[in-house]
């Protein structure tokens, strides 16, 4: 495999249970699985949250997913499949969530505003 062969991209709804099971057998293994396809599919629809996959011709080989705070990012799950291990596949896959951590901190802020008393409302403000 060579990096013309790796494709990165953000992750579809379709690629939840795919991602889900790399989750439990690369990473849960042994523990309670919590990174479900439905826990997968929620971070994949949500605003905060970035899913990336690598994928060789069709298949998915790797992802990252990246939560993003008012303040801070977490990267939440990194995984590559044994046989493209150390090849540069989970490089590429911080390479590309770091640039996203990049591109929202300097051209994006998250603001609360507040609405009636208590309740918050979250939104995106463009800023640069």
């Amino acid at each position: 495999m060579t990096h013309s062969d790796l494709s990165l991209s953000l992750a579809r709804r379709s690629d939840a249970s795919a991602i889900a099971r790399m989750s439990c057998v690369l990473i849960e293994y042994g523990l309670q699985w919590k990174w479900t396809a439905q826990r997968v599919e929620a971070s994949i629809c949500a605003a905060n949250v970035n899913v990336l996959v690598a994928r060789f011709e069709t298949r998915i080989i790797g992802f990252a997913i990246m939560r993003y705070g008012d303040d801070d990012a977490h990267l939440d799950l990194l995984a590559v499949a044994p046989p493209y291990r150390r090849l540069g596949v989970g490089q590429e896959l911080l390479r590309s969530v770091r640039r996203w951590r990049e591109f929202f901190a300097s051209a994006w802020k998250f603001e609360k505003a507040t609405v009636g008393r208590s309740n918050f409302m979250s939104v995106w403000v463009i800023t640069g």
